[in-house]
Parts: structure tokens; sequence; C-alpha cells
């Protein structure tokens, strides 16, 4: 079993190696070079911005997702990922990925943090007051009763 100081000097050097990797193409005023019009907007100075993203893979019944952690600079200050087996259905691993993006802020007890995902569908549903009755509903309900019980976290 591979003990905890040795997992966490792995994870410090893999954002090292990510913050070195992406140093020159995350900026506050450059684009992402696969869409021209799509820009990374930094969260105010004393918060963090947390991007999720999620992804499926049809054809092995598959999901993934990812978090990134990034301060006003850009900076990735966390990063996780999780895959899981027999999901498929796009707005629900949407949904899985804001819970986690919650999920991990509220664990690392951020006080102020902007969340970001790019499934429009899901952010509308995080920021409604009613509850959301879809088949992906029970995710967004978890992850949206959490992010109410903080006065510095917005969608």
């Amino acid at each position: 079993m591979v003990g905890l100081s040795v997992l966490i000097r792995y994870a410090r050097e893999q954002v090292a190696a990510f913050n070195n990797a992406t140093q020159r193409s995350i900026t506050t005023d450059m684009a992402f070079p696969l869409n021209p019009t799509v820009t990374w907007v930094p969260p105010p100075v004393g918060y963090v911005k947390i991007n999720w993203d999620a992804s499926i893979i049809n054809s092995q019944h598959q999901m993934g997702v990812g978090v990134i952690v990034r301060d006003h600079t850009g900076k990735a200050m966390a990063m996780l990922c999780a895959t899981k087996r027999s999901i498929t259905n796009a707005p629900t691993v949407e949904a899985i990925g804001a819970w986690l993006a919650v999920d991990y802020a509220q664990r690392m007890g951020y006080q102020n943090v902007v969340f970001e995902g790019d499934a429009l569908e899901i952010v509308r549903a995080l920021n409604k007051e009613e509850d959301c009755w879809t088949t992906y509903g029970q995710i967004v309900n978890t992850a949206k009763e959490e992010i109410v019980k903080h006065m510095g976290w917005v969608v």
C-alpha cells in the first residue's frame, strides 16, 4: 500500500507538470485553440474557479469526468478525474461532473468558488430554485443543496 505522503508528493508533481505544460496556453485573454470564441475567464481575486467537463465513450459503455481548480491567475491548484462504466447518458454524466466539483470544493473547505461547466442544461438546473425532476435530478439536487449552503459559491 502506498503511503499518504507518497500520494501527496505525486499529486503535487502532477499539478506542477500540468502548470508547466499549460503556462503559455492558459491566460485570461487568450482563446483556447480548438474554438477561437471560447476564452477562460478568471474568477475574482480571493475566489477559485472549478471547471468540470464530462465525456462518453459509447463503444466502451464508459464515461469520464474531469475537474480542475484554478486561482485568479489561471494557475492549476488541483485536478481530479473519474471514470464509470455503464453510464452513457450525456446530461447524467455532466450532472455527475458538477456533483464531483461541488463535493471536492466542500471537502477542501473552499469558501469562495465559481463553478463552471459547459452543459447549459445542468448549469440552468443548478441555478433554478425548484428541484430538478429529470432522470439525473437527484444528482443535480444533491449538488444544489451543497451550493446553497455556501454564500461564496456561484455557478
